[in-house]
């Protein structure tokens, strides 16, 4: 069973159902077989739950009764499942699972066999096996995002940069955070020759106009002091060397 303010989401015999503990109404959500289902319930968001079901998935489900995400792909003995936005983490037999609510896919898999228990004490991630307690040190997300882009996944690491944990930033703090990165995407996609995408992204990020000019040789007047920004935005030379590839 797990608790969003009013709403009660219970695994019940055959069955999930949520539950409005102020009017009494009961909302069933789909059945699962307890004879190979373990039933998990997890809080994920505002009315919005994330419930074990047959065929190895996790689906989610809002207290309305729909589904507003696709599920995740599990697999099969699953033990317990916890969560840390953005990620979600599936405890099962032999693994430790890390999901992503953004695009529900796969980012990491590590062994860990044994397992009992995982959950989210107060933001920090613990889990345990049956002669150990293990705490989770996270990437901070900035990192994350950096690894991203220097994979080129611009998508993913925009999608983690908007919705990740701020803490410690004030808005215009995060928004010249968030510019950079806009920045950053940009000149991959340009060294992609997507140029629509680069476009957008340096307009949305308030490039300054001299970085972009800057790679076309002898574009800058002579008398143009304009250094490039240290540490730089990309690793492209010039659109010479760029387009020689």
């Amino acid at each position: 069973m797990a608790m969003d303010g009013q709403f009660a989401c219970i695994a019940l015999s055959s069955k999930y159902v949520v539950v409005n503990t102020e009017s009494g109404y009961a909302q069933e959500l789909f059945p699962y077989d307890s004879n190979t289902t373990t039933p998990l319930v997890k809080r994920i968001t505002k009315e919005e739950f994330l419930l074990g079901s047959s065929n190895a998935l996790g689906m989610f489900v809002t207290t309305a009764g729909i589904s507003e995400r696709p599920p995740l792909q599990w697999g099969e003995n699953v033990i317990s499942v916890a969560y840390s936005h953005p990620y979600i983490i599936v405890l099962s037999l032999e693994y430790l699972t890390v999901y992503s609510i953004l695009d529900q896919q796969l980012k990491q898999r590590l062994t860990f066999q044994e397992g009992t228990c995982l959950d989210n004490f107060d933001g920090k991630m613990y889990v345990a096996s049956t002669d150990v307690i293990c705490g989770f040190l996270p990437v901070p997300w900035e990192k994350q995002v950096q690894a991203l882009l220097n994979d080129k996944k611009v998508t993913e690491a925009l999608e983690l940069a908007k919705y990740s944990n701020k803490a410690g930033l004030s808005k215009e703090q995060f928004r010249n955070v968030y510019q950079k990165i806009q920045q950053q995407a940009g000149f991959i996609e340009f060294s992609l020759l997507h140029f629509e995408e680069a476009k957008e992204l340096f307009l949305e990020g308030q490039l300054d106009v001299r970085e972009l000019i800057s790679l076309f040789p002898d574009l800058l007047p002579a008398s143009s002091s304009f250094i490039r920004r240290n540490p730089p935005l990309h690793d492209i030379g010039n659109v010479s060397e760029m387009c020689s590839f």
